[in-house]
């Protein structure tokens, strides 16, 4: 587990890694650690005295044509080996087809076509003796199909060496994002390549058009539901929390017409240190840019400082917004709400660790 890395902000990954107790005889039971992977990026900056990230700038990024991207780094500039390597959807599918070419790419052998092999066969059943159990090679999921790259939140590469095929998902922001793109492999893909079923082939092939064609269509607009009342009692108003709030101070604002508004937040992080940030959102039912900033830790964890926020009015004191980060997964709802003497702001629902999970009121006439 990597959690100590994170509520201490310790300098040296590794030495946390190796420093784990070990409870099971190595080779026994299989449990997923993402501080394995980064003991891998470790062993290879130790072995040639250089990151993980330039050896695979020279020996695959380059050499496939792969430039927009980015890989994070640990305190001590060790590549991150359990995250934090962004590729576009093009680029995943080019890293598929390495695999199903058995390492070779446009006549070069850039992988040893014999580790391929050793890498995406199986070498563990994730629950023993159970017939139906996952299985895992080296850094590879086996599937029904072949073998697939997964990353956070169903971001995926599968590759079907039966069908001479790869399929790459990247996807963001739902909640049941990991069984989502399994059940479009399942239910849509890989029947429509299904050739002893057309009509099922048929069938999928318009269903999945349909679905390609809806999540298409730009966000509908929405009017913005508001009263002045709530407005005039909260618009440009600076409301201070108590000193053992994890929230300092919350201001909101509007625009004349009440198509957006805008957070500023101060509040304090698990570290105890103070940050400010500046959402603005849309009312309209379109989402509006706004600035985050970063402490030391997300700065590790994320690489972007951008967010997206829509708002909405679900009654006439009761304001709720939903923010989604850049190039990222996670997510964050609040609600706020306020009567003549109160405002609160709560977290409805959030899919990352940057905020705590604020349950925080103060009183209207403490502006």
């Amino acid at each position: 587990s990597l959690t100590s890395l994170f509520t201490n902000f310790v300098e040296d990954w590794v030495k946390v890694i190796l420093d784990e107790p070990v409870p099971h005889e190595p080779g026994t039971t299989f449990v997923y650690d993402n501080g394995a992977s980064h003991m891998l990026s470790a062993i290879i900056q130790r072995v040639l005295d250089r990151p993980a990230h330039e050896f695979a700038k020279e020996r695959l990024f380059d050499p496939m044509g792969i430039t927009n991207y980015v890989w994070q780094v640990d305190p001590k500039g060790i590549a991150i080996g359990g995250w934090g390597l962004y590729l576009t959807t093009d680029d995943m599918m080019k890293f598929g087809q390495l695999f199903l070419q058995k390492g070779a790419w446009e006549g070069t052998q850039l992988v040893p076509k014999w580790w391929v092999e050793e890498a995406t066969k199986k070498h563990v059943s994730v629950i023993p003796d159970d017939p139906e159990s996952p299985e895992y090679g080296y850094q590879w999921w086996r599937t029904p199909w072949g073998y697939a790259a997964a990353g956070m939140g169903g971001q995926k590469i599968y590759v079907m060496p039966e069908k001479d095929m790869v399929v790459a998902f990247t996807i963001a922001g739902a909640a049941d994002s990991i069984e989502m793109v399994d059940a479009l492999m399942e239910q849509f893909i890989m029947t429509a390549v299904d050739n002893d079923c057309q009509r099922k082939q048929d069938e999928a092939q318009k269903e999945l058009d349909a679905w390609i064609q809806a999540m298409a269509l730009p966000p509908k607009k929405e009017a913005a539901i508001f009263s002045n009342c709530c407005i005039k009692d909260i618009h440009g108003k600076a409301f201070t929390f108590g000193e053992e709030s994890s929230i300092k101070e919350l201001k909101l604002s509007f625009n004349k017409v009440g198509m957006e508004g805008c957070i500023d937040l101060t509040w304090k992080d698990m570290m105890g240190m103070e940050r400010h940030d500046h959402i603005g959102f849309g009312l309209d039912g379109q989402h509006r840019e706004g600035k985050l900033e970063l402490g030391p830790i997300e700065s590790m964890m994320y690489e972007y400082d951008t967010v997206y926020a829509v708002g909405r009015f679900t009654g006439d004191r009761e304001l709720e917004v939903f923010i989604k980060y850049a190039g990222e997964l996670p997510t964050v709802g609040w609600q706020i709400s306020f009567s003549n003497s109160q405002l609160r702001l709560r977290t409805i629902n959030q899919s990352t660790g940057i905020y705590p999970d604020f349950d925080e009121k103060c009183a209207i006439n403490q502006q």
